[in-house]
């Protein structure tokens, strides 16, 4: 393999500069194009470390996948340096050495880790791999499949030391993209720009671009550099095309998705489809390392294909289903073992409750003490990513401690993990199936649970709220805990301008806002005169102040409240701070704003937008596009909560019908549909409220297609340049035109 040449050059680049004339090797380096004329003159004039400096300037930029570092050190340094040459070689012929530089190529490439009982799909592996190392420098390959198909682990069982050091030049990156709107999707691209440049201060400044821009400097990055041109992207989990387009950046691309449409397929491109369950050898490769025995041992038990049937093959059964095995190892390897029987039985009770029976039966295998960690994960809203900060807090342990007891959990398949490189922490996520089994086992208990995770946070910050650690997670959910665990009179924190003011830091003003609206009764309990103005004052006061507060972390909330006018709640609480503060100095308005409730609300929306209108209230937006998909944007969070795909030409009407949260639209394809807006949710959505939200297991809110309405035929009345009027007419029986 050429590229670990470079690998090694790299590595040895001190003992280089030691033991290598640039002068002597001047002639060699021309003779193999390796320098220039200009620069072997030069190299006569310039110190040995200057010319050596030049020389590896000219290889990381001409070099294509090793060769000229093979050139380098076969051709040059074994003629001219024998003895040097000798000690490179023992580098490039150890085992240890090669798998080290490919384990740190997977890491520095943000590979998450394989399961811990991952099985190899080699059918498929194989045709991925064979499909990879055909594809032209532009291509993609798409892999297809439904949630909990395997895709994600299909991609690492492709990703070999081979295939990565050989086909990719050990150029391998792995973006996590879910549903990720133009602002997350410019975050992503910054960051995958950060991993390429060499420039620190060029790469600050890329994350303050447009999209098209950083695109355009990624793409001159690749061509500028050809061992670049070897690089495979995969983006992992995409949702919908506008993400491809976003890395469309001129480097081979793998993709996996549940939409086959997310791509239009032609020459450069290719479909694979993913079969949603394992086929009975793959279900024996993972009870066979389960039980640490060959394969052909777990195919002899007949048991073993009783289960694979039962379990329909799916996946995420099996998976559980391995954990048991494993925890029973001892037993089942008894040639008398009833174990089996026993495992057979409970699959064949009602199939419904088959995964009831296989969680708790692999949740009561745990540890009493790992157990009862587990079930405080029922606290816990949906999809939500959980770091091991939070548990940390919530348990009083260690950060080691933490990781031991989730390495257990996630060696029986419980929870899930990722490494996040911005954060430096673990970050876990619960499937949503194992979250529904823990709320309704432990169902009793929840208050206590929720006491105790609010007892522990009050313990770090000495109960004062505004002091509590920033850990993406407790300040997005303090009301949800705070109600359920029905501490009521902890909802006055919501008048502490302090906590206002962290809490904006730390979310932005979309997530406190939605608390004020969902928790609104209780805090209104904690004023008793003229509750309802002041919380309107509040929420005024954060929507013009509260994106500045975001935005700028040297800004204060107190200097800005002391702005308000004089006979304001919220000026009147400044002033009390300013007053009892010791450490801060604080300016005193001489001509404070007279008119506290003056707010313009303004937000820019992309060229690509047709048609705009309120949805059901006035914080989210209907935004029709060109390409004929429906958003629904939350103005205050500045991002998409969901989409509506059916139309496949530009939107250019859309009528909402508020009593019946539905809407309909009109589209130059000629269709007239009707959908239903999704419920509003009671608690804060992940995706909106915690940065860097992780989507572990794809599934995103999917609405139903809409009802055809009508088709229209008025292309050409347009055409012809008649004017056209809907008169919509929408009733709670129904709707029509």
């Amino acid at each position: 393999m050429d590229i670990l040449y470079k690998f090694l050059v790299e590595d040895n680049f001190e003992k280089i500069k030691e033991n290598v004339s640039s002068r002597n090797i001047r002639d060699d380096l021309y003779q193999l194009q390796l320098i220039d004329r200009n620069q072997h003159i030069s190299f006569q004039k310039v110190t040995n470390e200057e010319g050596l400096n030049i020389l590896f300037k000219n290889l990381s930029l001409c070099d294509n996948g090793g060769q000229k570092y093979k050139q380098f050190v076969e051709d040059i340094i074994q003629n001219r340096y024998a003895w040097f040459y000798k000690e490179l070689q023992i580098s490039l012929e150890n085992n240890d050495w090669v798998q080290n530089k490919y384990k740190a190529i997977l890491n520095y490439g943000d590979f998450p880790r394989k399961p811990a009982h991952y099985v190899d799909r080699y059918d498929k592996i194989t045709q991925v791999q064979t499909s990879l190392r055909r594809l032209p420098t532009t291509g993609k390959v798409i892999l297809c499949g439904m949630t909990g198909s395997g895709k994600t682990s299909l991609v690492m069982g492709v990703m070999t030391r081979e295939m990565v050091l050989e086909a990719f030049a050990g150029k391998v990156f792995w973006i996590t993209v879910g549903n990720a709107d133009d602002e997350q999707l410019l975050m992503l691209l910054s960051k995958f720009y950060l991993k390429l440049s060499d420039d620190v201060q060029e790469s600050n400044n890329s994350l303050f671009s447009s999209k098209d821009s950083l695109k355009d400097k990624l793409k001159k990055k690749i061509n500028e550099n050809a061992n670049n041109g070897q690089m495979l992207l995969i983006l992992d989990n995409v949702c919908h095309e506008n993400a491809i387009h976003t890395f469309d950046i001129g480097c081979r691309i793998l993709i996996t998705t549940q939409k086959k449409d997310v791509w239009c397929i032609d020459s450069d491109s290719q479909l694979i489809e993913i079969d949603g369950s394992f086929k009975y050898d793959e279900t024996c490769a993972l009870f066979a390392k389960c039980l640490e025995k060959p394969v052909g041992y777990v195919q002899r038990i007949p048991e073993v294909e009783k289960i694979h049937e039962l379990c329909r093959g799916h996946p995420f059964s099996i998976a559980l289903f391995g954990s048991q095995i494993a925890t029973f190892k001892e037993t089942l390897l008894d040639s008398d073992s009833r174990k089996w029987r026993q495992f057979i039985e409970m699959l064949q009770k009602n199939y419904s409750n088959q995964q009831i029976n296989l969680i708790s039966s692999c949740i009561e295998t745990l540890d009493e003490q790992i157990r009862n960690r587990y079930s405080d994960f029922a606290i816990f809203p949906e999809d939500v990513n959980i770091s091991s900060k939070v548990l940390e807090i919530m348990w009083g342990l260690n950060e080691f401690q933490v990781r031991e007891i989730m390495r257990q959990l996630e060696n029986k398949s419980l929870i899930v993990s990722y490494y996040s490189n911005d954060q430096h922490n673990y970050i876990f996520g619960i499937h949503v199936v194992l979250l529904a089994y823990l709320k309704n086992r432990y169902k009793n208990e929840l208050k206590d649970k929720h006491v105790r995770l609010i007892s522990a946070y009050k313990k770090s910050c000495n109960d004062d709220f505004s002091r509590l650690n920033d850990d993406n997670y407790i300040y997005q959910y303090i009301g949800y805990h705070l109600k359920r665990a029905d501490s009521i009179k902890d909802f006055k924190i919501y008048f502490d301008l302090k906590f206002i003011g962290a809490k904006i830091k730390a979310t932005g003003i979309g997530d406190i806002l939605k608390d004020f609206n969902i928790y609104r009764k209780e805090i209104e309990e904690q004023i008793m005169t003229s509750s309802r103005s002041v919380v309107a004052e509040i929420e005024s006061f954060i929507k013009k102040f509260g994106d500045d507060l975001h935005k700028h972390e040297d800004i204060s909330i107190i200097q800005c409240a002391l702005k308000y006018c004089k006979e304001s709640f919220i000026y009147k609480m400044a002033l009390e701070v300013a007053h009892a503060s010791n450490s801060s100095l604080y300016f005193k308005i001489q001509t404070p704003a007279k008119n506290c409730d003056s707010h313009v609300a303004e937000f820019q929306l992309s060229e690509n937008c047709t048609f705009v209108c309120f949805a059901e209230n006035d914080h989210q937006l209907l935004i029709g596009t060109k390409e004929g998909v429906i958003e629904l944007w939350d103005r205050i969070y500045r991002k998409i909560i969901c989409k509506f795909v059916g139309h496949t030409q530009s939107v250019n009407y859309i009528e909402v019908y508020h009593e019946e949260a539905k809407f309909l639209s009109i589209s130059d394809d000629g269709f007239v549909y009707l959908w239903r807006l999704p419920p509003h949710e009671k608690g804060s959505i992940p995706s909106l409220a915690q940065s860097n939200h992780i989507q572990f297991f794809g599934e995103e809110h999917t609405l139903p297609f809409p009802t055809i309405i009508l088709k229209i035929l008025y292309l050409l009345l347009v055409h012809k340049k008649e004017i056209l009027i809907y008169t919509i007419i929408m009733t709670k029986s129904n709707p029509c035109i």
